[in-house]
């Protein structure tokens, strides 16, 4: 069983060097003097993530689908069961050692150990890249079974809380809010010199438009 604490924790805005449309583990470098200060909990919305404010916070415990299983057959869960966020059972213990689920519509984003993790199609999926924009593999969510599903992967927008799904479209409607950039990506497409991929270019924009969580 894990308990997770609550704790303030440091984001690093990460840099992903790939070569591929989707960004590896191993391939994470840590950009150290860029750090950003985010509070450990859950947020039930992007304004409360954007604000630092969870609205939980304490200890949680999130349960795999093989604890849930076990949990239900020793009739140690407590309260509703909730159809959103079917994969998402996180909660904590009441004083007769049954589980409270918090109902998962209630949970858009949860930090916890240095890692955010955002909801979405029901998972919690750790972001890859924390920054103004973020950047997210379902590969990469809690308890997925990749086996029975293809890799997608996303960017999530911190200032409006869009998701979208990441493509050159997508990442080049990004880029026209910095001409300068956008300017930098036709011009070397064109020159068929695209020595950044386009990853690389979402790091590149949150390094020139960083976002700070407030204390």
């Amino acid at each position: 069983m894990m308990y997770l604490p609550f704790r303030k924790s440091l984001i690093s805005i990460l840099l992903i060097i790939s070569s591929t449309l989707f960004a590896q583990t191993d391939s994470v470098v840590i950009i150290e003097n860029h750090q950003i200060a985010i509070n450990g909990g859950i947020y039930s919305s992007v304004d409360e993530l954007r604000n630092n404010k969870p609205s939980k916070i304490g200890e949680f415990t999130l349960l795999s689908p093989e604890q849930v299983t076990k949990f239900e057959q020793e009739g140690k869960i407590a309260g509703s069961f909730f159809t959103s966020g079917q994969f998402i059972w996180l909660g904590n213990f009441d004083d007769s050692g049954r589980f409270v689920r918090i109902d998962p519509s209630l949970i858009w984003a949860y930090v916890e150990d240095e890692v955010v993790y955002v909801q979405h199609d029901g998972y919690l999926n750790k972001l890859s890249v924390v920054g103004t924009i973020c950047y997210f593999s379902n590969y990469d969510a809690k308890f997925i079974d990749t086996s029975k599903t293809k890799e997608r992967a996303y960017l999530f927008n911190i200032n409006n809380g869009k998701i979208k799904r990441f493509s050159r479209s997508n990442l080049l409607n990004i880029l026209l809010n910095d001409i300068e950039l956008y300017q930098k990506f036709l011009q070397e497409e064109a020159k068929k010199k695209m020595d950044d991929s386009l990853l690389d270019y979402v790091n590149q924009y949150n390094e020139r438009n960083l976002f700070a969580f407030p204390e």
